[in-house]
């Protein structure tokens, strides 16, 4: 029987909610979030890393994910490195890893899905 992924990992506390660390490779061939089986997060971003493209693009999609306003994300570091940073404000990480694990679990159109079954958005 194999464990459910540690979604977890990937979330810190801050003093004004939760940090999300997500490692984002630009140009993909399409944009989804994958959970590896260490429980880290990867991030397939189809924009190229040109002016923030792919950082604005990244902030979207977490958004969309999360189902959170875009207004509670922004770039804490990594502004021009692959392992980015992301406050997500007022969610403590308890919860943050409840919309996590639900995006995940629920099968979300989008969502976080294991590293071997990754759904994308259009």
């Amino acid at each position: 029987m194999t464990a459910e992924p540690e979604v977890p990992r990937a979330i810190a506390a801050h003093r004004l909610g939760s940090v999300l660390a997500i490692t984002v490779s630009p140009r993909a061939s399409r944009t989804l979030l994958q959970l590896r089986a260490d429980g880290t997060l990867l991030l397939r971003i189809a924009a190229p890393p040109v002016d923030g493209a792919a950082n604005i693009a990244a902030l979207k999609f977490l958004a969309d994910v999360l189902r959170i306003p875009r207004s509670r994300l922004s770039l804490a570091s990594g502004e021009t490195s692959r392992r980015k940073r992301f406050l997500v404000e007022d969610i403590p990480p308890a919860m943050l890893a409840a919309l996590l694990e639900t995006a995940l679990f629920a099968g979300q159109s989008g969502a976080l899905q294991p590293e071997n079954t990754p759904i994308s958005r259009p």
